[in-house]
């Protein structure tokens, strides 16, 4: 696949990256993303969730940064495409949810600081669906739907040096 045409859908540890100024970014980020065409990053519906939750809750104890990260976020969103949640990847987010051994991603941990829904399997649906390959830190929990759901590509910038290739990258250890 030519990077030009590649799709790279963005999980939440990597927009959140964006949130910093470039100095405090990861370099490896950094680096990668000088090597990717701006127009082949997207942010998925669930990515995009995340997100908006994280400023909402923030705007009860700090509603200056919750202001500061609207701002942010609805910059980021004029510069990259979103990716809804369609039919397909809606019905293979069931499919997934259906799958006992993935129940850890959909089910939270009582004991979590702030509960809420957890968008991995909609962010890995939404993937599936696009054909596009998942960029993100978090690959352990990627990996784990990758057993069960095969991903078109997954990529962690921040702790490995990857290839460009969505095929190339699929496995990070």
């Amino acid at each position: 696949m030519n990077i030009n045409n590649a799709r790279y859908l963005l999980d939440t540890s990597i927009i959140s990256e964006f949130a910093k100024d470039s100095c405090e970014q990861h370099a490896g980020l950094r680096n990668w993303l000088t090597r990717v065409p701006e127009h082949t990053l997207h942010v998925p519906y669930g990515a995009a969730l995340e997100i908006q939750r994280g400023i909402v809750q923030l705007r009860r104890i700090n509603p200056s940064k919750a202001h500061h990260l609207d701002l942010w976020f609805d910059d980021l969103q004029s510069k990259l495409p979103f990716i809804p949640m369609s039919l397909e990847a809606a019905r293979i987010h069931a499919e997934m949810t259906s799958e006992s051994a993935l129940k850890n991603l959909w089910i939270n941990d009582p004991r979590t600081k702030i509960p809420g829904p957890r968008q991995a399997l909609a962010i890995a649906a939404t993937a599936i669906a696009s054909r596009s390959c998942l960029v993100t830190r978090n690959t352990s929990d990627y990996e784990q739907i990758d057993r069960y759901f095969s991903l078109p590509g997954l990529i962690n910038p921040i702790d490995h040096e990857p290839s460009t290739s969505p095929h190339s990258a699929i496995t990070i250890h």
